[in-house]
């Protein structure tokens, strides 16, 4: 991780805050959790780097948004409705979030979007695509995003959908444990 870009990368530690321009690396066997301000979560997968670019306030508790860039690699995401606005930019497509599940991959393909639940839009150029619970959108390196198609998140998913589908389920696993612990 770093917390800015003139600074030298360093192994994370638990518990460690990411500001804005702070940014976190995994590699080929590495993986990190973040809990995002607002009562979201998210997953960076092997071999990503994703980067903090706007924490804006409108309360002193929860942030009115966040932005996010995903540089390369994957990432699963989990953004709970009313915690304000989500951003997430990729070197090919701009994903506005206001309560959802989705995984975004980033390759020399371009940018793959698959949404379990909720709604996500894509945008390029002035182009935008809404995405979903159950579909995904690919977006070329040039040209605007792709048409929604289905995806399979049901049971025994492989690759990414099936990275999400596990993500999804711990997840909510998890805010049930976390519910439990408050009463």
């Amino acid at each position: 991780m770093r917390q800015a870009e003139s600074t030298p990368w360093k192994a994370a530690a638990t518990g460690e805050i990411l500001g804005v321009a702070g940014a976190v690396k995994t590699g080929a066997d590495g993986a990190v959790g973040l809990d995002l301000p607002g009562g979201g979560l998210s997953r960076i997968l092997a071999s990503s780097e994703v980067a903090v670019l706007e924490i804006a306030r409108a309360a002193a508790e929860s942030p009115s948004s966040l932005g996010l860039e995903v540089l390369r690699g994957a990432g699963l995401f989990r953004w709970e409705p009313g915690s304000g606005e989500l951003t997430v930019r990729t070197p090919h497509v701009n994903a506005a979030v206001l309560g959802t599940e989705f995984a975004l991959q980033v390759s020399g393909a371009g940018t793959r979007l698959i949404v379990a639940t909720g709604v996500v839009r894509v945008e390029r150029g002035g182009r935008e695509q809404t995405v979903r619970g159950g579909y995904e959108c690919v977006t070329p390196p040039q040209g605007p995003p792709a048409l929604p198609t289905g995806v399979r998140l049901i049971g025994g998913a492989e690759g990414l959908a099936g990275e999400l589908e596990r993500f999804v389920d711990a997840a909510g696993k998890s805010r049930q444990r976390r519910s439990i612990e408050r009463e």
